[in-house]
């Protein structure tokens, strides 16, 4: 049976559940659009209650900036990465708006301890081998990196 400890309703980040074996408060919440988007809380195992507040502020701030910091990444790195290595030598180029496009944002992750305390990962079908693209951002909310998971 799990214990009051383990669940909270936060008034910005919502329902979240802790999970144990991920070290992380768990949880989902809707887009304008009415997709869904999961949430990870990735806490350094201290007061776990107490890492969701400094989590809201970046909650906040990455939803406000999710737009922006993708399309750092497209012009940075991800359009190139694509068009050059991943794209069907018979498919045409895409442009960073086509490319935009056919990413579905899934996860959010935040992070108290990691030098990237924000991470949004992307569903990209077969664009990349089925990998999902992560953007990482640095603590000083500047766009840092790409990633491929999977």
């Amino acid at each position: 049976m799990a214990e009051p400890h383990d669940h909270a309703l936060h008034p910005v980040l919502g329902e979240l559940r802790w999970d144990e074996e991920g070290s992380a408060w768990t949880g989902s919440f809707a887009l304008a659009e009415g997709r869904v988007v999961e949430l990870s809380i990735c806490s350094d195992g201290g007061d776990r209650r107490g890492s969701l507040e400094p989590a809201a502020g970046l909650f906040t701030w990455a939803i406000e900036n999710q737009s922006r910091l993708l399309d750092l990444a497209l012009r940075a790195e991800l359009l190139v990465l694509y068009n050059d290595t991943w794209r069907a030598q018979d498919a045409s180029p895409l442009t960073a708006e086509e490319l935009a496009g056919r990413l579905q944002w899934g996860l959010l992750e935040l992070s108290d301890s990691d030098p990237v305390p924000v991470r949004f990962v992307y569903q990209a079908g077969s664009l990349f081998g089925h990998r999902a693209v992560v953007v990482e951002v640095d603590t000083e909310g500047q766009y840092h990196d790409i990633d491929l998971w999977g």
